[in-house]
This record gives structure tokens, C-alpha cells and sequence, in this order.
């Protein structure tokens, strides 16, 4: 290694900016509208649902015989990556955006960037708004007429006919992906579709089922997120500078750290 040789995951700031320019110019940012980035902090979610998840969900474990696991603790950090270094580029780019562009960033405590999207979208009620994720927990808020939800993975919007039917049968299914059970062992796809007419009756003659669906509807559904939750979204919002004083000193050092 050469001294004072920059750290080889520099270039994940390149390659970040780079995106983000990228997008920038693809949506037209411009005076007339802004954009906003999102970060994931340690999050809420995972603490509830380790609260409830051996009271109501100890059938799913049980057979899947795994005790230790819980919301997203499928999702291993490769050994390989330097990832204390990785979160330290991420808060100094943070930092940089806010100080020196006019694209703010959120990163809030306990908080995850779902939560931050969701509460801001369905704030506003007609002013247009693109959210750019593959995440398909996004759908749900395709509610609001005034909502695209812009896949940058597959380059394309994504669509659904029936965003609030679209919720419930995710709310029904679970969500492998973030590791949270269907309301009941055995739920796919299929059988989530054959619940969804008779979810209220079922709901009304089965304590057990009705309690997995609203713990499951809190996890899921983003415009259940807790209050403390969103207190501190809204506080982080109305914060944001609402002028722009670009620094080219300021993004000059900035860049030339990296």
C-alpha cells in the first residue's frame, strides 16, 4: 500500500454520486422540485417484533426450527466488506448533502428509510411525487393518485390496480424478505388470495389469527408506523434548509478527500 494512497472504497462515493447525479438529471430535479434521500438507521420493527414473535409466532420457529431469528436477521454482512468504513462514507456523503447541495438527506434514529418515504408521501395529498425503489412494499402508497413508484432496477414504474387490496394480502403473506410470517403456517401466495374475501370473518372468530394480522399490519402498512416514530420525521423535515447557497470551496475539499 502507498502511503497516504486513498482507501479503495473511495470509489463507493463515486459511484454513489454518480447515481444520484444520474437520477437528478432523469427526473428533471430542478427549482421547481426537489428531491430527497433516504437512509435506513437501526429500526424500530426489529424490537417489537422481538416482543411478540415467541408469543404469536412460535409455531413458524418452531418448524422452522431456528430460534434465534427475527425482522431481517436473514440479511448476514458479507466478512469481506469493511463495513464500519462503508458507514462512515455513507454519514460523511450525508453530511455533504446537506451542507452542500440542495438534495437533503434523512437519517434518523430507530428509524428506517420506508418509514421517512411513507409518513412524507402520504402527507402530501396532491402535490406529485416519484419514489425511486425496487422495494415492493412501496405499492401500497400507489393508493395516492398522485404517487409514482419508479423501479430503478427494472428501469421502468411499476404498477398495481388495487393498491389497498395490494396491502392486505402482503399484510396476510408476511414478507419473506424482511423475515416476518404469514398470519397463519402454511400461507403462500395462493391461499393469501383465498383469505383476502373472508380476511374479516376470519379475523372475527380467530383471536390468534386476528392478533398476528394487526401485529403484521403494524410491521407492514406505512401509515401505521408509531408516533414517536414519525414526530421525529416530521421534526427532521421542517428543518431542512429551504435555500440553497452552493459552497464550491466547501464540495471541492469534499471531493478532493475522496
Amino acid at each position: 500500500v502507498v502511503e497516504n494512497e486513498p482507501h479503495p472504497y473511495n470509489y463507493f462515493v463515486h459511484l454513489f454520486l454518480n447515481q444520484v447525479l444520474i437520477r437528478k438529471k432523469f427526473f428533471k430535479v430542478s427549482r421547481n422540485n426537489r428531491m430527497y434521500l433516504a437512509f435506513d438507521c437501526n429500526s424500530w420493527r426489529k424490537a417489537f417484533f422481538e416482543s411478540v414473535k415467541s408469543r404469536y409466532f412460535e409455531d413458524y420457529y418452531k418448524t422452522k426450527k431456528v430460534g434465534d431469528e427475527g425482522y431481517k436477521a436473514h440479511r448476514e454482512k458479507s466478512d469481506s466488506v469493511d463495513w464500519k468504513k462503508i458507514y462512515e462514507l455513507v454519514d460523511d456523503m450525508i453530511c455533504f448533502f446537506n451542507n452542500y447541495t440542495d438534495i437533503p438527506c434523512f437519517k434518523i434514529e430507530n428509524t428506517e428509510a420506508d418509514d421517512i418515504i411513507g409518513y412524507l408521501t402520504l402527507q402530501c395529498e396532491t402535490e406529485p411525487i416519484t419514489i425511486v425503489s425496487g422495494d415492493k412494499d412501496f405499492k401500497q402508497l400507489l393508493i395516492r393518485k398522485n404517487v409514482k413508484l419508479y423501479n430503478g432496477r427494472k428501469g421502468m414504474y411499476e404498477e398495481v390496480s388495487d393498491p389497498e387490496t395490494f396491502l392486505k394480502h402482503h399484510i396476510i403473506m408476511g414478507d419473506k424478505g424482511d423475515e416476518i410470517p404469514a398470519i397463519q403456517n402454511g400461507v403462500g401466495e395462493k391461499k393469501a388470495l383465498k383469505m383476502l374475501p373472508i380476511i374479516k370473518d376470519l379475523l372475527l372468530t380467530d383471536d390468534k389469527l386476528k392478533y398476528r394480522y394487526e401485529i403484521n399490519k403494524k410491521l407492514i402498512d406505512l401509515s401505521c408506523i408509531p408516533s414517536y416514530i414519525t414526530d421525529g420525521i416530521k421534526n427532521e423535515f421542517e428543518n431542512v434548509s429551504k435555500t440553497f447557497n452552493f459552497d464550491g470551496v466547501g464540495i471541492m475539499n469534499f471531493l478532493g478527500k475522496y
